[in-house]
């Protein structure tokens, strides 16, 4: 329970003469959804007092948990509160494009002694900024309505969309997921509405759904080790997590739905290694998990169980391979231009990784290759 450092409306502000109150509630957190630091707040909270104080609005702001609350008292014939939020929210944006702000605000309130119970209702709602993403602030009025909605999504969606992918439905399940993300879009313009719980279960099923149907056919997304917290704070939200899935089920349909197992895997290899070939200087563990949506766990175990060696050891051996074709090649290029041409880290740890292997440096190897080189 957040206790307010001030108790009384009448503290909050100089004079309280102005018809209208409003209270901001924001929630800040970074791109995976972790609570920002500490700093960061302290920055957020007076870039906010600096643009009421720039706006010539009555105003007290505090910072609650990962929460900043600011409270305002104004005249709404002069003064836009929604036009404010959104100069808020880019102010914020301005600071950091990583961090992920969710707005909610009552706007036009006419009574100061409201200001406190709203505000708590606002800090419970907020939590609608996991579902509903943050690139729009949210009134009072949206989250009182999700939050006394009776109405009731589909209890057998896991299961309908197993069988249809059991089905190969695929286009039918892209239709679906389509028409999901704009029902879940059109919330803000007073579309059907469903509280937290209802919305929550539903997405929830709907992506382990699409999980276990992956795991079941051998193929990976990232998607599938992450929680479904982390999936909808990265997605922003319903709608771009639905986005996700339809684009992974894309994909999946478009590449692999008609190949076997293995077939699939094989596939898989064959990329995989053809994208080392193309990028051999810089191609590492995380950068090539990353480039195919794989975990780089994952990555290690598809390269164990089908080179026989693991990821960072067929790099080495590919590195030295193209080291020996460069030396016994051009000779004007030295070893230092060889070693950067390989990735190596430097001629030095080129030269101890090239002795360790062939036992003997890249220099010898040279000399000696052009001295036994058959005419």
């Amino acid at each position: 329970m957040f206790n307010f450092t001030k108790t009384d409306p009448d503290e909050l502000f100089l004079d309280s003469s102005l018809s209208d109150y409003s209270v901001i509630v924001t929630e800040i957190r970074d791109e995976n959804g972790a609570v920002v630091t500490d700093d960061y707040l302290t920055e957020i909270l007076n870039a906010c007092s600096n643009l009421m104080n720039a706006s010539f609005v009555d105003h007290y702001c505090e910072k609650a948990g990962n929460m900043i609350i600011c409270f305002l008292n104004y005249n709404s014939s002069v003064f836009s509160i929604r036009s404010f939020v959104g100069s808020l929210r880019q102010t914020m944006y301005s600071i950091s494009q990583k961090n992920r702000s969710y707005v909610c605000y009552a706007e036009d309130l006419q009574d100061k002694n409201q200001l406190y119970n709203e505000c708590i209702f606002l800090i419970n709602a907020v939590r609608y900024g996991i579902l509903l993403g943050g690139s729009r602030p949210f009134t009072s009025t949206l989250l009182h309505r999700l939050e006394q909605s009776t109405e009731k999504l589909p209890r057998d969606i896991a299961f309908s969309i197993m069988q249809e992918l059991n089905d190969k439905k695929y286009d039918k399940i892209i239709t679906e997921f389509g028409q999901m993300e704009r029902s879940f879009l059109n919330i803000f313009e007073g579309g059907v509405s469903y509280p937290f719980p209802e919305m929550m279960n539903y997405i929830s099923e709907i992506c382990t759904a699409l999980r276990l149907f992956f795991e079941k056919q051998d193929y990976h997304f990232t998607f599938m080790d992450e929680d479904i917290f982390t999936i909808l704070y990265k997605n922003n939200g319903c709608a771009g997590l639905i986005r996700l899935l339809s684009g992974s089920l894309e994909k999946y349909r478009a590449n692999f739905s008609l190949r076997p197992s293995s077939e699939r895997e094989q596939k898989n290899m064959d990329d995989i290694l053809a994208h080392i070939a193309d990028n051999l200087a810089t191609a590492t563990l995380s950068e090539t998990a990353a480039h195919f949506d794989l975990t780089d766990a994952y990555l290690c175990r598809l390269f164990k169980k089908n080179m026989g060696v693991n990821f960072t050891e067929y790099i080495k051996e590919k590195k030295l391979e193209t080291a020996l074709r460069l030396l016994q090649g051009d000779e004007k290029m030295t070893v230092s231009a060889i070693s950067q041409a390989i990735g190596m880290k430097s001629q030095s740890h080129f030269q101890n990784v090239f002795k360790n292997e062939f036992g003997i440096t890249p220099e010898a190897y040279r000399r000696n290759y052009r001295l036994n080189k058959p005419e």
